[in-house]
């Protein structure tokens, strides 16, 4: 797999074999930057359920200005630690080792902020309305952020989760990407 546009672009990422991680398709990728256009430079990205980083990796090369990764697994999370160490790419990521419930919890507790969400969980565990339910809370996100949610295509997300409004959902094959903007003010009814 190869990042596709950006200071980083044709440089090789690698990936852990087998069923820990499913990699974005290069299509795929390149659909969601074209769609992202502009909103990439100069942004703080939160790559979630990272794998092998390369969405947050390619947020970098097109001019992010800094990517932190959650990963749970350790061993995916060292794969990702590789390929920022390949990039020499340090000083503008960081990589939590961590549950992403638990990873925002801590975010929130941080105060920290995002302009861009990758949200790629395991298909078939229905994890990703979960966490959009979670972000649409606008806790962690800046204003006009977005939230790009990667999942199967025979799973239909609802239009919106608290401060979240769906403005985009494409489909390739058996993989759906619904995009998120942050903007009215959040209210859980109390």
């Amino acid at each position: 797999m190869r990042i596709i546009a950006g200071q980083y672009k044709g440089r090789t990422i690698k990936t852990l074999k087998g069923r820990k991680v499913r990699p974005t398709s290069d299509r795929v990728r390149e659909a969601i930057f074209s769609i992202l256009g502009d909103h990439v430079s100069g942004a703080r990205v939160l790559d979630l359920f990272a794998g092998s980083g390369a969405l947050g990796l390619e947020a970098l090369s097109r001019g992010g200005e800094f990517v932190l990764f959650i990963e749970k697994d350790p061993k995916v999370a060292g794969v990702i630690k590789s390929n920022i160490r390949a990039l020499r790419a340090g000083e503008r990521t960081d990589i939590w080792c961590a549950d992403v419930k638990s990873g925002l919890r801590r975010l929130k507790s941080e105060g920290q902020l995002f302009d861009l969400v990758f949200l790629d969980p395991p298909y078939r565990k229905k994890i990703a309305e979960e966490i959009l339910k979670i972000l649409g809370k606008g806790e962690i996100l800046n204003d006009d952020a977005i939230v790009v949610a990667e999942h199967e295509s025979d799973l239909t997300l609802a239009d919106s989760y608290g401060c979240l409004e769906l403005y985009s959902r494409k489909t390739y094959g058996d993989t759906s990407v619904s995009f998120y903007l942050y903007g009215k003010p959040y209210s859980d009814g109390k």
